[in-house]
C-alpha cells in the first residue's frame, strides 16, 4: 500500500465561481481529520444513484464524528466534478476534487481500465486521514459498493 507521504505532493483541481484552481493534497489534509472517497466517474451509474447521495445525506453525521472534511476526488475535469457536486447539492459540504490526469490514482495504486467508453478510471475507495495519518483505506471491487458507501465509513468512525 502507498504511504501518505508519497500523494501530498499531487496536484488536484476543483471549479468555483471564480475559476478552476489547483491545490496540493497536502494544503486539503495537513493536520485535519477528513474523509476521502473516490469514484470511478462523475454522473455514473452507481457513482450517482450511491456514492455521492450517500455522503451528502450523512455529511452532517460524518462531519459531527470529529471530521473536518469531506473529499470526493475523480479523475473527470474540474468542470465536470463542480457540475456533478451541483447537480446533487454536494458543493456545500464536499470538496469536488479532480484528479484530472490520473496522477493520484496511479500514485495510491488504484487505476483500473472500465472499458472503452470510460476508459482508464480510479477505483472506487475511501480513505480516513487523522492528523496526517492513514486510519482506514478501503477499495470496492469493480462492480461492487459497499466498503466505501458513507454509512460504512460512518461504522468506521465510531469504532
Amino acid at each position: 500500500m502507498f504511504k501518505l507521504i508519497d500523494i501530498i505532493h499531487c496536484v488536484l483541481k476543483y471549479k468555483n465561481e471564480s475559476g478552476v484552481h489547483e491545490v496540493k493534497l497536502k494544503e486539503l489534509i495537513f493536520d485535519k481529520n477528513i474523509v476521502i472517497f473516490g469514484v470511478p466517474g462523475a454522473f455514473t451509474s452507481t457513482c450517482s444513484a450511491k456514492h455521492l447521495p450517500g455522503y451528502v445525506k450523512n455529511s452532517s453525521k460524518i462531519l459531527s464524528l470529529g471530521i473536518d472534511d469531506i473529499i470526493c476526488v475523480s479523475v473527470n475535469d474540474p468542470f465536470v466534478m463542480h457540475a456533478w457536486g451541483e447537480f446533487n447539492n454536494a458543493n456545500n459540504n464536499i470538496k469536488m476534487m479532480s484528479d484530472v490526469g490520473g496522477y493520484l490514482t496511479r500514485l495510491m495504486n488504484i487505476e483500473a481500465d472500465f472499458g472503452p467508453n470510460l476508459l482508464m478510471r480510479m477505483k472506487r475507495f475511501a480513505m480516513v486521514l487523522k492528523q496526517n495519518e492513514i486510519k482506514n483505506f478501503v477499495i470496492d471491487e469493480k462492480g461492487d459498493y459497499g466498503k466505501t458507501s458513507a454509512e460504512n465509513i460512518i461504522s468506521l468512525l465510531q469504532k
